[in-house]
């Protein structure tokens, strides 16, 4: 009888020392956050400013990824437009208003404004 319960509490013992170490092991874990949620299921995405000043788009050209948004400012005295050739996307752009694109698709886009035609652009997607 002494050997069974020796043998039981040895049994015991094992028990709960795996469940501390497990324990252990679990909090030496690091745990999954609400900011290391969200900043894992959100693509970071830049956004870009053009300025519209003396019949020019400044810069000209840019450079982007899929998802970047570009905001376009009408500082000139006059009304424009942001004209894609490639693409059904055309945004009015009056005197001091501010028109936003924001670009999915890889590929090198070119515009222009309808108003102005020497005021011209292009936004390569990466």
């Amino acid at each position: 009888m002494k050997k069974s319960v020796s043998i039981g509490l040895l049994l015991i013992g094992i028990v709960v020392l795996a469940a501390g170490l497990a324990f252990a092991s679990y909090e030496a874990m690091e745990q999954p956050s609400a900011e290391k949620a969200v900043e894992s299921s959100y693509t970071q995405s830049d956004s870009y400013t053009v300025v519209v000043k003396d019949g020019q788009f400044m810069p000209i050209d840019l450079q982007l990824k899929a998802g970047d948004t570009v905001e376009w400012v009408n500082l000139d005295e006059e009304d424009h437009t942001v004209s894609f050739e490639s693409c059904a996307v055309e945004l009015d752009l009056p005197t001091g208003a501010t028109a936003r694109y924001t670009f999915t698709e890889q590929g090198t886009l070119y515009y222009a404004s309808l108003k102005n035609p020497s005021a011209q652009g292009s936004v390569t997607v990466n």
